[in-house]
């Protein structure tokens, strides 16, 4: 799961990753600071599910796994259908590409 928020000049984002059959769980959250131009509650959403992939993507690597899967959530519908459908071709002009790529990228 993940979250985010834009508020005075800084975006913010905190995620959650839980063991389905455990009580194991990872967290972290990140802080953001930059230009307002720069910056949406959408973006820090796209951070938090970046911040997933790349753990996960990690933990894959590091425990050598060749299998399994995992399920994302967070409040924001558009941004999971933006960055987690990547069978459509993404054009530059998209909100926040570079985000967006690095997403389709993991």
């Amino acid at each position: 799961m993940s979250d985010g928020s834009y508020k005075d000049t800084f975006g913010t984002a905190a995620w959650v990753l839980l063991a389905e059959e455990t009580v194991a769980y990872i967290t972290g959250c990140m802080l953001y600071p930059g230009a307002a131009r720069d910056h949406s509650s959408y973006r820090s959403i796209l951070d938090g599910l970046y911040s997933v992939l790349t753990v996960t993507s990690k933990m894959y690597e590091y425990y050598n796994m060749q299998e399994g899967g995992i399920t994302i959530g967070c409040d924001g519908l558009s941004t999971l259908d933006t960055s987690l459908h990547n069978e459509l071709v993404l054009a530059s002009d998209v909100s926040n590409f570079d985000l967006v790529r690095a997403i389709y990228a993991l």
